[in-house]
């Protein structure tokens, strides 16, 4: 769960980003 859960974090990061 922690690796999905680190992957969806990341993915928000680069929408974020943008």
């Amino acid at each position: 769960i922690q690796r999905c859960s680190q992957a969806i974090q990341k993915k928000k990061n680069k929408l974020n980003k943008k």
